[in-house]
């Protein structure tokens, strides 16, 4: 058996793909079998981030990245989602626009996760973010922060304030930032989750607009003046981050705390506080696999989380706002649109972690909406339209797509001689190919056989090859490789010679 870690595997460059659509930047390849996945041990996505320290990571999902088909889509009243949907197990939930922007009236709506069916609803007043949910009940942002029981929708405790942002769980506390419209003052508050009784308030002099993030019994409240430290028990205040100016956004990962503040990216030791390295002018939109994902010097861009430095990025699709990428099973999944043309469609956008490589690009939904982001749990994606300004547009509300997981996948690379990237052939010349680096990160890679004509027959066999490039053009070579469970996946490259 391999040795090797997940995120070793991973970081084998040249990644098993799937299907590709041609004339967007992709060369098809092909794909093996994938053996049926085996039962997620995360078939959540509880809250806006999935997680309290605001990271996008779905971590113990085995989610799919390529021959993602659409299995159900709902529909409701034409205005679309104003957030992305939020996930717990066999329930999916989802917050609509009703009805225009003078009354702003939003329905959170739980639909049955095997079919859309819908199984309760609770009107509300611009609820504009996602709900958060845990054990059996789901914790609801309008006009009052309202707990409804899960199985009926009916309201088990509510209290008089009126949310700025996404409320957090962690553990058996609920932590919201928001206007108590009773007190007539901004607070930041701990309700037990249950009770709804105040755990501790802090009367605060800003107007709450951001997530909260708690890690290891801290609470980080971003702001203009930049980030507050509040010990998450207590609420006490225990310090001012604000040598970076505002912070908008953050997230804790593996011991790191990274800030969107007007410095851009930063990157603090989480215990320390001392600065690990800044990216001025970037934005962090999700961070997982060891990897931040930003936006700001392409459509996404991943650094490496330790270091800052950048590992890959991407150009190739139309980003929207609302549409920020989440991260899971080795991939990261994005929304947006075909770049110059293309399918009249939505686009769903699967790439491989730690390249960059593209797994798949679906075409679903209305091009005239926007995509909100992408959320992976178990065997699905679902991803809604929503709609800047109120606008009334046509297509569905929700769409839910299932194809096979990842997590058996080889990491095929193919190594050349001379390098194909920085060589220029003529027809006459030779070249080596090496996939003895490919890893499966299950079991052992048995077999190799290589297609050196483009036609589908395996006329080569071996984890290295010399082959003439007797040919003016470009020629297809595709490898496959087979482990000792006797699954086979396959890698294509292109050789072009002049």
């Amino acid at each position: 058996m391999s040795n090797h870690s997940r995120r070793d595997v991973l970081k084998a460059a040249g990644i098993a793909t799937g299907i590709g659509l041609s004339g967007y930047g992709l060369s098809t390849v092909e794909n093996g079998t994938v053996r049926a996945a085996e039962a997620g041990t995360s078939g959540t996505w509880p809250m806006a981030r999935n997680n309290a320290q605001g990271t996008r990571f779905n971590d113990d999902a085995v989610s799919p990245v390529t021959e993602l088909e659409t299995v159900w889509t709902w529909n409701g009243d034409e205005q679309g989602l104003e957030a992305p949907p939020i996930v717990d197990d066999d329930t999916v939930y989802v917050v609509e626009v009703i009805d225009d922007m003078d009354s702003g009236v939003t329905q959170l709506r739980a639909l049955d996760a095997d079919d859309g069916t819908e199984r309760w609803s609770y009107e509300s007043t611009f609820s504009r973010g996602p709900p958060a949910v845990a054990g059996d009940l789901v914790y609801h942002q309008t006009d009052t922060l309202a707990a409804l029981d899960k199985a009926d929708g009916s309201v088990r405790w509510e209290a008089p304030v009126y949310l700025g942002n996404d409320p957090i769980l962690d553990g058996e506390t609920l932590y919201v930032d928001g206007y108590d419209t009773e007190m007539e003052t901004n607070v930041l508050r701990a309700y037990d989750r249950r009770s709804g009784d105040v755990q501790w308030e802090i009367e605060t002099e800003y107007q709450p607009n951001t997530t909260l993030v708690v890690s290891n019994d801290t609470l980080y409240v971003p702001w203009e003046d930049g980030l507050r430290v509040h010990d998450a028990a207590t609420g006490d205040e225990q310090t001012l981050i604000d040598q970076y100016g505002a912070v908008d956004t953050a997230a804790v990962y593996e011991g790191s705390l990274f800030l969107n503040s007007d410095d851009g990216l930063v990157a603090l030791d989480e215990a320390s506080r001392e600065e690990r390295w800044t990216l001025p002018g970037e934005y962090f939109e999700a961070i997982g696999e060891g990897l931040v994902f930003g936006n700001r010097e392409a459509d996404i861009t991943a650094y490496d989380a330790e270091t800052g430095e950048e590992v890959w990025a991407f150009e190739g699709i139309s980003r929207n706002e609302g549409g920020e990428p989440t991260v899971a099973n080795g991939a990261v999944y994005l929304t947006g649109l075909y770049p110059n043309g293309g399918p009249d469609n939505l686009l769903l956008l699967v790439l491989e972690a730690t390249t960059g490589t593209v797994y798949s690009k679906t075409p679903v939904g209305n091009r005239e909406a926007f995509a909100t982001s992408a959320i992976p749990v178990d065997d699905r994606v679902y991803f809604g339209e929503h709609h800047i300004g109120w606008s009334v547009r046509g297509g569905k509300d929700l769409y839910v797509l299932e194809g096979p997981a990842a997590k058996n996948m080889h990491a095929i690379e193919i190594d050349s001689t001379p390098d194909l990237d920085s060589t220029d052939f003529d027809e006459g010349d030779s070249v080596t190919l090496d996939a003895s680096g490919s890893v499966d990160p299950n079991g052992e890679i048995v077999k190799f056989e290589w297609d050196t004509t483009g036609d589908g027959e395996f006329n080569r066999s071996g984890p290295k090859i010399e082959m003439d490039l007797s040919y003016c053009g470009y020629q297809d070579v595709t490898v496959r490789t087979t482990d000792n469970d006797g699954d086979s996946f396959t890698k294509t490259i292109r050789i072009s010679t002049k």
